[in-house]
């Protein structure tokens, strides 16, 4: 029954039986087989959809997504055997379901040894396809390569010549990329052609082997020019598997020429960040990898927060809610308001009582940082994005005097129907005085909300650490910036991981719903 096609097709099957019988019984229910006529039809284009796509390119013969980049890894890598001169063509294309077929076709010198060269393309080819077996590449998709078949050429006498004085043509073009701008502009209209022409392999392979001279000379301004203009028209044409290696060659070069971050390399990462498809299998890598430069070579010991707030940004758009969090964290000034924002649009997609447990995510963290600020400004922002989503439901419960100081004027608060609100807007102001032992009852008044999330205890051991010289025992040292540090470049699941998508919630605690606006009205008064 793990089939879903088998089971929506004995259901629909048993539907229709049932609905027969009871029009037989009950001629009143003759709506009901109108009904199951809809479902069924709904039900068949829910199945006939992904079907027809997946059919659709294969009958179009189009290579798979997820095995461009490391093809043409595997192409650069047999393009240096010593026999082959050039690749002519190839072709990967998905035949039939869980059925790849390949085609290469290679020019040789003419004395190679046909068997060696044969041998070198297997060899190179043969860990990425996996001839007669499960793909390594695609094993997550169950696909394999059923075919590979290599067309050899042999190069004769009286073709040298004429290849020869193409080859020329191009190594002057290279050259004269790599000594003036003149140059430059003949080997972009070369590769214009080229793009014009759809050879988006041949305008990636001349993109590279200009900028890996231009390197080599350490003319590293010029090299990223290239680079980024490369990879941004690759981008342009929807080939990000070869933008993706592109990008990444520009930050080995902003690297090996230990570029530091300033707004003009910034902006380039932060515009190719953009333009990057949301399921592109690169687009996280390249981030992480920018980030990892800004590391380095930037002012920040967590990284660029432009870069930051820029990544986060695109996560959120994705509704990648968990991956932009930890940016949010290392973003600018304005990330925390769109912090709170997001947070209060992934809270709507999960059970009312649950709310605050969302904003507390970003309130305990900001303070773990020492951030009040930012703290205060992720719980406005945060409160006005769910005001907003639960329009005609008052959030509010009533106001409740509070004095800053014992000997101070009272203030009005508001009371929200959400426990875990109150005790985020009260610890906010509890931590901006030293009053340690206001702090404890806090959190004892609030201990049964705060169950819905077990590092919250953590967390607030280590607020009362830093604003209070609470000290707790704990198994491993806590750090703050470490495990955000640790989170930014972990190497662990894809973007997509299913508890940061929309409707899936990542608190697996109690429901931390019993508290009522009375007794957080009570509290208030008491902590006073």
């Amino acid at each position: 029954m793990r089939n879903s096609f088998t089971l929506i097709t004995l259901s629909c099957g048993g539907a229709v039986i049932a609905a027969g019988i009871l029009a037989e019984m009950n001629p009143d229910l003759g709506w009901l087989d109108v009904l199951i006529s809809l479902l069924e039809s709904f039900l068949m284009f829910y199945l006939a959809k992904p079907v027809a796509m997946l059919l659709g390119k294969i009958l179009l013969q189009t290579t798979p997504n997820m095995a461009v980049l490391s093809l043409e890894i595997c192409l650069r890598e047999i393009e240096h055997h010593p026999s082959i001169i050039a690749i002519i063509a190839v072709h990967v294309w998905q035949n039939s379901y869980n059925h790849l077929v390949g085609t290469l076709s290679i020019r040789v010198k003419a004395d190679a040894n046909e068997q060696a060269v044969l041998a070198h393309v297997y060899q190179r080819l043969g860990p990425l396809l996996d001839i007669g077996n499960t793909s390594p590449v695609f094993r997550n998709a169950r696909i394999s390569i059923g075919e590979l078949t290599v067309q050899i050429s042999f190069l004769y006498a009286y073709q040298i010549f004429f290849l020869n004085q193409a080859y020329t043509e191009h190594q002057i073009l290279i050259k004269e990329a790599i000594m003036g701008s003149r140059g430059t502009d003949k080997v972009l209209e070369k590769i214009q052609e080229a793009l014009d022409r759809q050879n988006y392999y041949e305008a990636h392979q001349m993109y590279r082997t200009v900028c890996r001279r231009l390197i080599k000379q350490k003319q590293y301004s010029k090299a990223i020019d290239l680079l980024y203009t490369g990879a941004r028209s690759l981008l342009e044409h929807k080939q990000s598997g070869s933008a993706t290696d592109l990008s990444l060659y520009m930050i080995d070069a902003y690297s090996e020429g230990e570029l530091p971050v300033t707004d003009e390399s910034r902006d380039r990462l932060i515009q190719l960040m953009k333009l990057f498809p949301y399921d592109e299998p690169g687009r996280k890598r390249f981030f992480d990898t920018a980030i990892g430069w800004s590391v380095k070579f930037g002012e920040s010991p967590a990284g660029d927060p432009e870069l930051h707030h820029c990544v986060a940004k695109l996560f959120w758009k994705d509704k990648i809610y968990q991956e932009a969090e930890s940016h949010f964290l290392a973003g600018t000034s304005e990330s925390s308001a769109a912090y709170g924002q997001m947070l209060g649009e992934w809270a709507a997609q999960d059970q009312p009582h649950k709310c605050g447990a969302y904003l507390a995510r970003a309130v305990l963290q900001y303070l773990c940082l020492r951030n009040i600020h930012d703290a205060k400004i992720a719980f406005n922002s945060f409160e006005a994005a769910i005001s907003a989503k639960h329009v005609g439901q008052n959030i509010f419960s009533g106001t409740s005097s509070y004095r800053q100081t014992v000997n101070g004027d009272s203030i009005e608060l508001p009371i929200y129907n959400i426990p875990l609100l109150n005790f985020l807007q009260f610890l906010i102001l509890t931590v901006q005085r030293d009053a340690s032992d206001l702090f404890v009852t806090l959190r004892n008044k609030y201990k049964s909300e705060l169950e819905i999330e077990p590092t919250f205890e953590d967390l607030l051991n280590r607020i009362g650490e830093v604003f209070f010289n609470i000290r707790t025992q704990r198994p491993q040292q806590f750090n703050i910036l470490q495990d955000l540090m640790s989170s930014l470049f972990s190497s662990g699941g894809s973007s997509g991981n299913s508890s940061a998508i929309v409707g899936s919630s990542p608190f697996s605690g109690a429901s931390g719903n019993s508290s009522t606006s009375g007794n957080n009205r009570s509290s208030y008064s008491e902590l006073d």
